[in-house]
């Protein structure tokens, strides 16, 4: 099975696993139930190809409550892990114990997570090298701070998604690769 064809197929599990068991409101689980036919009906998907089993299905990954952003380093850097790591990605209201919540299948979600703690814990120890180097004064911290952080958290984005480039750009050819040789040699 090709790179492409899995992603369809797990961008379809997910849909389907969208359930108002799994938290979604009614309105959400008809919308993600009509994405998912659509899908179906677009990439000819048979129910055996889905073959959806309890581990398949979309989770849920919330921050522990409590967690806190202070240099919003987090919030900068999770559209573009989201989308490496082919999950979605929201913030939780703030009477739902606010906080980054993200929405794949388990292992999609589970590396999402552990990136983005991670991303945040480079930040962090990159901060107190920057200001151990840098001393700004006391008046100018607060702008140190947060100029450094956006400049780090946007070049760590962009390189996100230009691995997400590049990985699409390597399915596209070698499924089309795949194609030529299927048409060259029937």
């Amino acid at each position: 099975m090709t790179i492409e064809r899995e992603s369809v197929l797990n961008k379809i599990r997910a849909l389907l696993a969208k359930t108002m068991e799994n938290g979604c409101s009614e309105a959400e689980a008809m919308a993600a139930l009509g994405k998912a036919q659509a899908m179906k009906d677009a990439y000819a998907v048979t129910e055996a190809e889905l073959n959806l089993t309890k581990e398949e299905k979309a989770i849920l990954r919330r921050e522990p409550p409590g967690t806190k952003d202070p240099h919003r380093i987090k919030w900068n850097l999770v559209w573009a892990v989201s989308k490496f790591c082919n999950c979605e990605s929201w913030r939780q209201r703030r009477d739902e114990g606010s906080g980054i919540v993200f929405c794949g299948l388990p292992a999609d979600a589970q590396f999402a997570t552990w990136l983005l703690d991670t991303l945040t814990n480079f930040v962090q120890v990159e901060i107190v090298d920057f200001l151990m180097e840098a001393a700004p004064s006391n008046e100018d911290r607060r702008e140190a701070i947060r100029s450094f952080v956006m400049g780090c958290t946007d070049r760590i984005s962009d390189r996100l998604s230009k691995l997400c480039e590049q990985s699409a750009t390597l399915a596209t050819s070698n499924a089309n690769s795949h194609q030529l040789s299927l048409l060259r040699n029937p």
